[in-house]
């Protein structure tokens, strides 16, 4: 778990581990410099369940952001499998049961290869209402060529970090993490692709997403066709660059050539039409 004043939020989040039904876990913290309550609430807990909520000590005086927080913890711990934990949102109570579930049955038919298993996602507001939408559907993100490296090829993939398992090979291909990299979800999926290995979607909420103007990482866009696209004409020279930048970036470590490049992003922007 990568926290940040997150106070506010963090007791649901908590809670909502505390009651998974399946137990057999161990919650690491990392604490990003946090200034309100939020190191008092993780202690509180550390407390009251030893050995299930530990605080991983960082020597760094300053903020590393949540996706070197992520990857600080995903590099200090040692396990069989891992999973990326939002202070903020709420997980359901089959969380881990479901997704633990599926990862075993992926190991048994691909033994030995990097494995990442995740969800779609319940978008609920501030006070965590349900909005009537998941992730997946607002984002229109349902197919799962947003699983392969094609989408990859242009940062995207359907693999929220909060949603996320992966076993101890998808962590051995994707540590340390390229600090050119987008976020240490999509960081992640492209290396167990670039790996052979297995980005598994199922098909199922296993969270509530909090959507709040405090999200720090993870915020969902609303597209809406022609206006989406009309807000980012007016981008038009930070959108040429931040495509330059994907582009070199996939080439040099996926071997993505223009073509293929060009290929994913009309898939993307046709994909969001219809």
């Amino acid at each position: 778990m990568a926290t940040y004043n997150g106070g506010q939020y963090l007791d649901c989040q908590i809670q909502s581990l505390i009651w998974q039904t399946n137990q057999d876990f161990t919650v690491y913290v990392h604490d990003d410099c946090s200034t309100d309550n939020t190191l008092d609430i993780v202690n509180s807990y550390s407390e009251k369940y030893p050995g299930q909520f530990v605080v991983v000590k960082d020597m760094t005086t300053k903020g590393r952001g949540a996706r070197d927080s992520f990857f600080f913890l995903l590099e200090h711990i040692d396990s069989k499998y891992y999973m990326f934990c939002d202070q903020d949102d709420i997980w359901l109570p089959t969380k881990i049961e479901l997704t633990s579930d599926r990862m075993k049955k992926e190991e048994t038919r691909n033994p030995g290869v990097p494995i990442m298993v995740y969800s779609d996602l319940l978008l609920v507001d501030q006070k965590a209402v349900p909005t009537g939408q998941t992730l997946w559907e607002k984002a229109k993100m349902k197919s799962q060529w947003y699983d392969t490296i094609k989408a990859n090829y242009v940062w995207l993939g359907r693999y929220w970090g909060c949603t996320i398992m992966m076993n101890k090979r998808a962590k051995d291909v994707s540590v340390p993490i390229d600090n050119r990299s987008y976020g240490h979800d999509i960081w992640a999926g492209l290396m167990v692709n670039l790996h052979q290995g297995k980005c598994v979607g199922m098909d199922c909420c296993t969270i509530l997403y909090r959507q709040h103007s405090q999200n720090t990482s993870g915020g969902v866009p609303s597209f809406n066709g022609s206006a989406y696209y009309r807000k980012r004409l007016g981008k038009i020279l930070h959108f040429y660059h931040t495509n330059k930048k994907m582009y070199l970036l996939s080439h040099e470590l996926a071997g993505c050539n223009v073509w293929q490049f060009v290929i994913a992003k009309l898939h993307l922007i046709l994909g969001r039409f219809f």
